[in-house]
C-alpha cells in the first residue's frame, strides 16, 4: 500500500475520477 498524498498527481486523479479529471484540471488552472 502506498502513503496517502496531499495533492494527488494528475494521473491519479484520472485513475480515481476518470469522469470528472477534466473539471479537475479546470479547477486546479482556476
Amino acid at each position: 500500500m502506498q502513503p496517502p498524498q496531499i495533492k494527488p498527481t494528475v494521473l491519479e486523479k484520472e485513475r480515481l475520477y476518470p469522469n470528472v479529471a477534466l473539471d479537475l484540471s479546470v479547477v486546479n488552472l482556476n
